[in-house]
């Protein structure tokens, strides 16, 4: 503390902000302004919470942008109509993935993120955990997008109403990933549904948005949408919640393979101790 050439040569250099030496505050990282450490743990719980939003914000974005993209590629490698028209890939990357996107950063940080680990400064930002995770959901709502489209097919004719049901189940999928993406590890049952007001507003806003392309006839002419039935827009929510009820599944089998680990941890450790003990006697 207020050693210029240690703080130079720490990871993280910390100098006092009042009773620091000019010095001292050039060379460090961070300068304590009210000479508190305690600060510095909220500092490290902030600096954490906003790490996982970014990288929460980029699962999102990425899977929503690989899984359109693979929409239209094996569509056109297949040479078969596009599921969804200019207008509509428009509306989901600006509409639909804009808002609930920047809401997505601003997640409340948990406390929990505390337990973790430091983290390896060299380590990517974009793991291989999280790419799975980006293929995962992608195959989701490719898959569920594309048995839509075959489903609307089976007369032979690509009609509005299957656009309109394409387009719908895309935007679903892509609502309800933007859902669990709110946390790496726990349910959202956990977490709660409204403890993110902006990720509300935004995917109230996006939803509101999706009903007038759908149902307001100015909007219809634009996107080439035709107004669906009350089961039209059930089964597509139906379709697309299999993305979030199987994220839900895997947070519930991780966490407890973690608690489970964790046990056998504690386990052998007390046992190791035990025959310490033992032969000691």
């Amino acid at each position: 503390v207020n050693d210029a050439p240690a703080l130079k040569s720490a990871d993280i250099g910390i100098a006092m902000g009042q009773s620091g030496t000019d010095v001292s505050k050039e060379a460090a990282d961070m300068i304590l302004v009210s000479d508190e450490f305690s600060s510095v743990t909220e500092a490290v719980k902030e600096g954490k919470g906003i790490f996982f939003n970014i990288r929460n914000f980029l699962r999102f974005q990425l899977s929503t942008s690989v899984s359109a993209l693979s929409l239209i590629a094996i569509a056109t490698c297949f040479g078969l109509d596009n599921p969804l028209n200019a207008m509509q890939i428009l509306w989901i990357n600006i509409i639909m993935d804009g808002p609930p996107a920047q809401s997505l950063g601003v997640e409340p940080v948990d406390n929990d993120v505390m337990l973790q680990p430091p983290r390896n400064i060299s380590d990517p930002i974009i793991s291989r955990v999280l790419i799975k995770r980006i293929i995962t959901a992608a195959l989701f709502i490719v898959s569920g997008t594309f048995l839509t489209f075959y489903l609307g097919m089976v007369d032979g004719q690509v009609t509005e109403r299957d656009t309109t049901m394409t387009f719908t189940t895309f935007v679903l999928f892509d609502l309800f990933n933007a859902l669990t993406c709110r946390s790496e590890t726990k349910s959202i049952f956990k977490i709660g549904f409204f403890t993110n007001k902006p990720f509300v507003i935004a995917v109230s806003f996006s939803l509101f948005g999706q009903l007038l392309v759908i149902y307001f006839p100015p909007l219809q002419k634009i996107f080439k949408t035709t107004s669906l039935s009350f089961f039209d827009i059930l089964s597509s929510t139906l379709l697309a919640s299999s993305l979030f009820w199987f994220d839900e599944l895997r947070k519930l089998v991780s966490k407890r393979f973690t608690a489970h680990r964790h046990d056998g941890l504690m386990y052998a450790l007390v046992s190791s101790d035990t025959k310490q003990e033992l032969s000691n006697k």
